[in-house]
C-alpha cells in the first residue's frame, strides 16, 4: 500500500485471472486509510465495481497506437445535480496473454501547479471551474450538452494556463487527441502533446511513468490522483479493464472533490 499512498498506483503480480483481479482491488479500496487520505472518508461506504471490460473495443480506440493523458471517464467539477465519479482503475493482463507492447502512460498530479507562476490555490480553481462550465465534455447530438466533466488533462491545463487552445474540443475521445486527419501514430501524437505541455512549463518526459504490463499482472491506480494514458497499440479486447466508483455523486461532494484537486496539483 505505500505505493499506492506515495506514487496512487501499484503493480500486483501473479494474479490468477479476472475474479482474483477483483477481489485485490476490492480489499485495497476496503483498507484505504482515510486519514492519509481523507477524500476517502467521503466515498468508502458506497464506491462498488461499476464497469468491468475487456478493452480496447471502441473502433476509434482499437486503431488507435495512442491515447492521451487522461481521467477514466471525466471527473466532474461543478455539478448542481448529482454525478458518478470513477474513482479507481484496475487494468488486469489475464495470465494467459502473451505479453504486450503496448505502454500504460502513468502521472502524477501532486505538485504539477505548486509554481507560483500559476497563480495560487483561487485563482487555479476559478479558472477550472469556469472552464468547465463554458467547455466541459461533452457531445452534440441530439443536442448540445455540457456535463461539465474534464477527462482529457490537457484540457485542465489549458484551463489553468488560460490560453483555451483546446476549449472547441469537448467531444474527442481519449485516441483523438493530439492527432490530426492522418491518424497520427504515438510517436507524432505524444510530440504534439508533449509540445502542448512543455509550451506551458510542463515536461511530460520527466514527470511520467511507461509501465508494460505481464501477464498475470494487475495495475491499480487513484482516478483522483493519477492521469494515465498509453502509448503503442493494443489489439482488441487485450486487457481486462474494472472501474469502481460511486453512482450520483453529491454536488457537495463534486465541490470536496475539486477542491482536493487544487490542493493535490499546488501542493509542495
Amino acid at each position: 500500500m505505500n505505493t499506492f499512498y506515495k506514487h496512487g498506483y501499484t503493480i500486483i503480480n501473479n494474479v490468477s485471472d479476472i475474479n482474483e483481479a477483483k477481489e485485490i482491488t476490492q480489499k485495497l479500496i476496503s483498507s484505504i486509510d482515510t486519514k492519509k487520505l481523507p477524500l476517502w472518508s467521503r466515498f468508502l461506504s458506497n464506491i462498488k465495481l461499476l464497469k468491468c471490460d475487456e478493452i480496447p473495443v471502441c473502433e476509434d480506440v482499437v486503431e488507435s497506437s495512442y491515447q492521451v493523458l487522461h481521467l477514466d471517464m471525466g471527473q466532474p467539477i461543478i455539478s448542481r445535480e448529482p454525478q458518478d465519479m470513477y474513482l479507481i482503475t484496475g487494468l488486469y493482463l489475464d495470465k494467459i496473454r502473451k505479453p504486450v507492447t503496448a505502454r500504460t502512460r502513468v502521472m502524477s498530479l501532486k505538485g504539477l501547479f505548486k509554481n507560483k507562476k500559476w497563480g495560487g490555490k483561487e485563482l487555479i480553481e476559478k479558472r477550472i471551474i469556469r472552464y468547465a462550465k463554458k467547455y466541459g465534455d461533452g457531445w452534440f447530438n441530439p443536442e448540445k450538452i455540457n456535463t461539465k466533466r474534464l477527462a482529457c488533462f490537457a484540457r485542465i491545463v489549458d484551463a489553468v494556463a488560460d490560453t483555451e487552445e483546446l476549449k472547441d474540443d469537448f467531444n474527442k475521445t481519449m485516441g483523438q487527441w493530439f492527432r490530426d486527419e492522418e491518424r497520427l501514430g504515438v510517436d507524432e501524437s505524444m510530440k504534439n502533446e508533449y509540445k502542448f505541455y512543455q509550451k506551458r512549463g510542463i515536461s511530460l518526459g520527466k514527470l511520467e511513468k511507461h509501465i508494460q504490463l505481464k501477464p498475470g499482472q494487475l495495475l491499480i491506480f487513484d482516478n483522483t490522483r493519477v492521469i494515465h494514458g498509453r502509448a503503442g497499440k493494443r489489439v482488441e479486447k487485450e486487457v481486462w479493464q474494472m472501474m469502481f466508483g460511486v453512482r450520483k455523486v453529491s454536488s457537495h461532494n463534486i465541490t470536496a472533490f475539486r477542491k482536493f484537486l487544487v490542493n493535490l496539483l499546488t501542493e509542495e
